[in-house]
């Protein structure tokens, strides 16, 4: 999903998987005199796509929305981090693509986010159902050229300007579960970089149980983001091995 709104009713997504690949590039900014390039893994140089991540199994959402009301995401790998579902608001690869930056996020109001993995024995996943990625949007931003981002900003409107500069990929869980995941590495629910925001503003119940970290973080795992309960949570059951 990129720029878009995903809307889940009663879909079940289910067994699919995201491979990590040596050529993956996550993001290039094309206008700048040299093109701005960063990688984790280095990238091939010159390959201008996003592909083979390792993130995001079931779901990948570059900009844009997934709002879930029911159905499942279930049994879905991916290497690196986001079993079922990987935010990440970094494919930015031309100036006109700015006209469609929208903050990355995911809202679960019903459903069950279940038996995901991240990782495998020869892989360290990070975020067994979900994993949240810091936007790059303001780091491309800021490698445009003065000339450039005047233009941008002329051609867009304020909400994507807003985007850009301050947007803050979120998770909001209004209600149903997210249970039985599994990471090699941190987070076996959920996992977090900074500057990203996780709310739980469930006013029935929402349930983070039995999901489990090679590391820590048996239920969520917080880089530096934030982490925010403003209604009924069940969370229980966890298990890191180096901490809950």
């Amino acid at each position: 999903n990129t720029g878009g709104e995903l809307v889940l009713n009663g879909t079940n997504i289910t067994e699919n998987k995201a491979y990590e690949s040596t050529d993956q590039i996550y993001s290039t900014v094309n206008e700048s005199v040299t093109p701005v390039t960063w990688s984790d893994p280095q990238p091939r140089v010159g390959d201008t796509d996003t592909k083979n991540t390792g993130l995001g199994g079931g779901i990948l959402i570059d900009s844009g929305s997934c709002r879930m009301n029911s159905g499942e995401l279930s049994s879905n790998y991916a290497d690196l981090g986001g079993g079922a579902i990987g935010l990440v608001m970094i494919n930015m690869a031309s100036r006109d693509y700015f006209d469609d930056i929208k903050v990355a996020e995911f809202i679960l109001n019903e459903g069950q986010v279940s038996r995901n993995k991240a990782g495998n024995n020869e892989k360290v996943g990070n975020g067994a159902a979900i994993y949240l990625m810091k936007s790059k949007a303001r780091e491309a931003w800021d490698q445009i050229a003065q000339s450039d981002q005047n233009t941008i900003i002329n051609n867009m409107t304020q909400a994507g300007v807003n985007a850009i500069l301050d947007g803050i990929p979120t998770i909001t869980i209004n209600g149903g579960s997210i249970s039985g995941n599994t990471a090699t590495g941190n987070g076996g629910g959920t996992y977090q970089q900074e500057k990203t925001a996780f709310i739980v503003s469930a006013e029935k119940k929402a349930d983070l149980l039995e999901n489990t970290a090679g590391l820590s973080g048996g239920a969520v795992y917080i880089e530096k983001g934030t982490f925010t309960v403003n209604g009924i949570a069940n969370i229980k059951k966890n298990v890191a091995s180096e901490g809950d």
